[in-house]
């Protein structure tokens, strides 16, 4: 059974290498405790798994809260208070106060850290493994869409509707909106996303209750944020356990990696393909596949999940310099 804590209850654990099982945080983009979201997401994790509870808006009073408020023409974040309250925030002052609480957090300290989001698109810094809910989200819908077939996106609040981007390379989207708090309309839902391929509740707000009603109407896969969020931890805690230790030292084996090939390593661990690592590097996949046989080589592994695993057990344990130099998105 996973035990569920909050992060001003929590101590720091002091030597994580040495313990058995795992941990876990999970930041939010509001308040905690958030004990449905957490409890769903637990239920994919290992036994033994410590879960803490993060929200990048405790302690904040009302009026600084609403003073985090999106401007004109800013794009925006549902998210939601300890009370219950819903608030929508400017996007980039959230993913400030991300960044803050990610910088907050040794290497030491957990295995991996999850964001509770489907709004964040910049890069984050941190002495830990990040599993930003919005690339796992991407990367799930383009594994299943069909090339050139359209996918409803459905967003929490009208608004973001109107904020929409371009879709992604590979299918269309369709958006639509359906409170997550109030999730009747499911009708209007349905026939809005007519035509589309897989339908994308994106929000961590929606429940299983809400995305087994959508199925049930429309016949349709239906994509929940926290079932993809709580399966990538689970495929990363498992590549970690199965997976033989490396002997060498971590430090000397980073040591032997360009800035360039660390950046590479970074977001393969993050499970980016060559494609999407040269664009997000601005380089050809080409000059990708080479730096990718560069940094397997030199790591001295022979497959991603061996580089996850030299990642998550030795590097992101180690607490030296090599442990602080890498970026997630």
């Amino acid at each position: 059974m996973s035990v569920i804590a909050h992060a001003a209850q929590a101590a720091p654990d002091p030597d994580l290498a040495s313990r058995r099982g795992h941990r876990i945080a999970l930041v939010s983009a509001g308040q905690t405790p958030r004990r449905d979201i957490v409890r769903d997401i637990a239920s994919f994790l290992p036994p033994r798994t410590d879960v803490v509870e993060y929200g990048v808006l405790d302690g904040l009073s009302d009026a600084e809260i609403d003073g985090l408020a999106p401007r004109p023409g800013e794009r925006s974040i549902a998210t939601r208070l300890a009370a219950g309250r819903p608030v929508v925030l400017s996007r980039v002052a959230v993913e400030d106060r991300v960044q803050r609480v990610l910088s907050g957090m040794s290497a030491r300290e957990f295995d991996l850290v999850g964001l509770l989001s489907t709004g964040f698109v910049r890069e984050f810094a941190g002495a830990c493994p990040v599993i930003n809910l919005q690339s796992a989200m991407e990367r799930t819908i383009a594994a299943l869409a069909t090339s050139g077939r359209r996918v409803g996106l459905i967003q929490p609040i009208e608004r973001q509707v109107h904020e929409g981007v371009a879709s992604p390379s590979g299918y269309r989207l369709a958006w639509t909106w359906l409170d997550a708090d109030d999730p009747r309309d499911l009708d209007r839902v349905a026939a809005d996303c007519a035509g589309c391929e897989t339908l994308v509740l994106n929000s961590i707000a929606y429940d299983e209750a809400t995305s087994e009603r959508l199925t049930r109407l429309t016949g349709k896969t239906v994509l929940l944020p926290r079932r993809v969020l709580g399966a990538a931890a689970r495929m990363l805690m498992d590549a970690a356990e199965t997976i033989a230790p490396v002997s060498m030292d971590a430090e000397a084996r980073m040591a032997r990696l360009t800035p360039r090939e660390r950046e590479v390593m970074w977001l393969m661990v993050e499970g980016l393909q060559s494609k999407e690592i040269g664009r997000r590097l601005s380089v050809s996949s080409r000059t990708v596949d080479i730096h990718r046989a560069r940094v397997l080589g030199k790591i001295g592994v022979a497959s991603t999940h061996a580089l996850i695993h030299f990642a998550l057990l030795h590097v992101n344990r180690s607490g030296g310099p090599a442990a602080a130099d890498r970026r997630y998105r």
